[in-house]
């Protein structure tokens, strides 16, 4: 993936030039110098991207060696941390409009890892399309946490047209559901940890409402993956739940979406895109043979 760059402006007064350039020196790797008389500008490549900082250099008083020691060590610390601020504000993200996932195979290992900083949720909607001939058992979204690894996951039972839903380690099972194989399917599911409801849209036609577990949002570091179910936090795949076929087009709200937006994203007509993972702006890793193809209607 091609790096993007972020910046970010410090104002600080950190001392002489010749000072600041050790710092820099020890502390980033030097890629794109760029020095006036005050201001010097270094470029880090931190997670695919390439993270700026400009720091102004400003005399300092006379200080004591133990004060410039003391000194020197508080300003490296800020430079640690002024890289850190710049690295998690800036995710790197593809705008995958006209793209789909393809997952060729049957294994343990190849998926792709969805990243977020969020890590609570009141309330979720996930919407995707997607593509398969299994009749087996398969998963289409598996979202873990470190305490729970059944957080929110959307999975098709080997009985035909059921779809179950787990929140919290609860689960349902929607019935009577009709998807053919080899066609595209247009798929949201919704929960509300508030009274526990949760409901699928399935190519734009509502289901009944069902209850899975309520009292407790979803809290904690997430773990996203699509094209295996995760039986621990990252891990734990089996191949007979991999997932084989094609996603595209996935969304995830932290609150649950109108009937009316649930039916403007059916139609891909001026919905609101997703805030926790939008397709358009989506920040993942792909592991083992997954690949990005043009997306074929």
């Amino acid at each position: 993936m091609s790096s993007q760059r972020a910046s970010i402006d410090v104002y600080v007064a950190l001392g002489e030039k010749s000072v600041c350039l050790h710092l820099f020196s020890a502390l980033l790797p030097l890629c794109q110098p760029i020095s006036s008389n005050r201001v010097l500008s270094r470029c880090a490549l931190l997670s695919h991207q390439c993270v700026c900082i400009k720091v102004l250099c400003l005399p300092l008083p006379k200080l004591t060696i133990v004060e410039y020691q003391t000194w020197l060590g508080v300003m490296e610390k800020l430079l640690v941390l002024m890289m850190m601020l710049a690295s998690s504000c800036c995710a790197h993200t593809v705008d995958l409009s006209g793209k789909v996932f393809v997952f060729p195979g049957a294994t343990a290992k190849d998926h792709v890892e969805l990243k977020t900083p969020k890590t609570s949720f009141s309330a979720v909607t996930v919407c995707l399309r997607f593509l398969t001939d299994l009749s087996r058992n398969y998963v289409l979204f598996s979202l873990a946490t470190p305490t729970i690894s059944n957080d929110f996951v959307i999975f098709k039972l080997k009985q035909d047209n059921t779809i179950r839903i787990h929140a919290r380690n609860g689960g349902t099972d929607f019935l009577s559901l009709s998807f053919p194989a080899n066609s595209w399917h247009t798929l949201c599911v919704t929960w509300n940890s508030v009274n526990g409801i949760s409901q699928l849209w399935l190519d734009g036609k509502p289901t009944i409402k069902r209850f899975i577990h309520s009292g407790q949002p979803i809290s904690g570091k997430p773990s996203v993956v699509l094209g295996q179910e995760q039986d621990k936090f990252g891990g734990g795949f089996d191949v007979s739940q991999s997932f084989i076929g094609m996603i595209s087009r996935l969304h995830m709200w932290d609150y649950v979406l109108s009937p009316y937006e649930i039916r403007r994203y059916e139609r891909d007509t001026n919905f609101t895109p997703g805030t926790v993972f939008n397709w358009r702006a989506l920040d993942f890793e792909i592991t083992g043979k997954v690949l990005v193809e043009d997306e074929v209607v």
